[in-house]
């Protein structure tokens, strides 16, 4: 990980691999400017949106209840094209359901 911490080695991969992700971050308890705990990350891929733009009409969220060390467990959002066949369009880590 190149001396980064997992959450900040995931983000610097992501863009190194110039796929787009949102942070969500904790709202801060002060008018102070530091950084916050991360309450979520989510990213999906070029091919992921075109995907989704073709085959919206069927979604299944679906989040393990095994967490990481920062307590965000895994998120996916899956679809089914014309063959019936899953794929996913959209991920995350998340803090709560």
């Amino acid at each position: 990980m190149a001396g980064y911490n997992p959450f900040p080695a995931t983000m610097k991969l992501l863009n190194e691999k110039n796929i787009p992700y949102k942070v969500k971050w904790a709202v801060a308890l002060n008018d102070s400017d530091e950084l916050r705990k991360p309450e979520g990350l989510f990213w999906t891929t070029d091919w992921c949106k075109k995907q989704w733009r073709q085959y919206h009409w069927v979604q299944l969220y679906d989040n393990t209840y095994k967490t990481n060390n920062k307590n965000l467990a895994f998120f996916q959002i899956v679809a089914l094209n014309y063959l019936g066949i899953a794929f996913s369009y959209a991920f995350g880590l998340i803090n709560n359901e």
